[in-house]
């Protein structure tokens, strides 16, 4: 039953647009996605009074090499937030082992997340710029960012488990604009 239900969905998948628009789709996604980057190239390069910065081209390349290099450390983020805590749980609930992962893990969590926004925002305010930085001068920018974040997004938090009124304005797609909205600040 259940193999006539789906036969005709993956057909039609299978039988779908040929496979070159999506390739161009991709290539406009990275293109487009590469232009934050290349947006906040563009401030620390005012910022900073870079007159004149490399050529466009390779400039779009470096942003999409460094917009590459910005989703796997989001990734990695969400490799150790989201799936070791399920691998731990998992684990426990395996060998019956009763270690308590999740109050352990919580705090080494905390400093991870720190850690990594300020890898981060170093990594990003010390290689973005077309002007020589020095590590020791992108330090304190980065702290200041990763503790404001980290703020901002516990405040978040706050808003959404206590004024939860995304159900009633966005029905069922509210979790969706309340992970966008996440991502957005």
């Amino acid at each position: 039953d259940m193999l006539g239900f789906l036969k005709p969905r993956i057909m039609e998948i299978i039988s779908g647009p040929p496979q070159q628009f999506l390739t161009i789709a991709i290539i406009g996604i990275i293109w487009t996605a590469s232009s934050s980057v290349e947006g906040c190239r563009t401030i620390l390069n005012r910022a900073y009074r870079v007159h004149f910065p490399p050529p466009y081209i390779l400039r779009r390349l470096l942003s999409i090499v460094e917009f590459f290099i910005v989703v796997f450390l989001m990734i990695i983020g969400m490799f150790i937030f989201i799936i070791i805590p399920d691998i731990l749980n998992f684990i426990e609930k395996k060998f019956l082992l009763n270690f308590d992962f999740n109050v352990k893990f919580l705090h080494f969590r905390y400093f991870l997340i720190f850690a990594l926004l300020f890898f981060a925002n170093s990594l990003l305010y010390f290689f973005i710029p077309s002007s020589r930085q020095k590590i020791t001068q992108t330090i304190p920018g980065s702290l200041l960012v990763s503790i404001l974040s980290i703020v901002l997004f516990k405040i978040f938090v706050f808003y959404v488990t206590n004024f939860n009124q995304f159900n009633i304005v966005y029905g069922s797609l509210a979790g969706v604009i309340s992970a966008l909205m996440f991502f957005y600040l």
